[in-house]
């Protein structure tokens, strides 16, 4: 007789990939419907993407030319450095936002081979450059959201001090 629990959850290997489906075979073509349906979207966000991130980035190299063109005039140190400060910060999100349109782009040109060949690994492909967007963009989250509760951490010890 074996142990079997009937009130225990129910328990799935998950640290392991299935292993890949032979080329040709598993998918429907439903699923090509779908990804074909899906593609021009995922294309348009990524190459709105890239032009976001080359504004963003035109913008950034403007803060930093007028801060560092005000090191001449009559503006105090500290809003020079903000202004720097602040196209510095302006070029990293505009590095952020080209890693993922370049990202979202790749999965679009996963799409178009995967819809044009039908080929199982293509779909597979295809899927992967969704999980590889989806997991660059929840990384990002992560460090933004520890970022901002850092800031406002800091920002309370400096008002509670400053009050003092």
């Amino acid at each position: 007789m074996t142990d079997v629990n009937p009130y225990a959850p129910p328990q799935a290997r998950i640290d392991t990939a299935p292993a890949a489906t032979p080329a040709g075979t598993g998918h429907t073509p439903t699923i090509l419907w779908h990804l074909q349906r899906t593609r021009p979207w995922v294309m348009m966000i990524g190459i709105i993407g890239f032009i976001g991130a080359g504004f963003m980035a035109l913008a950034a190299i403007v803060m930093v030319i007028v801060g560092i063109a005000q090191s001449g005039g009559y503006a105090r140190d500290e809003e020079i450095l903000a202004m720097v400060g602040l196209g510095l910060g302006y070029l990293l999100f505009a590095a952020l936002y080209f890693v993922l349109a370049a990202q979202l782009v790749g999965y679009g040109r996963r799409i178009g081979l995967a819809t044009r060949s039908g080929r199982t690994d293509h779909v597979e492909e295809a899927i992967d450059g969704q999980r590889k967007f989806w997991k660059t963009f929840g990384i990002i989250t992560i460090v933004f959201i520890g970022l901002m509760l850092l800031i406002f951490t800091i920002a309370l010890v400096v008002a509670v001090f400053a009050g003092l």
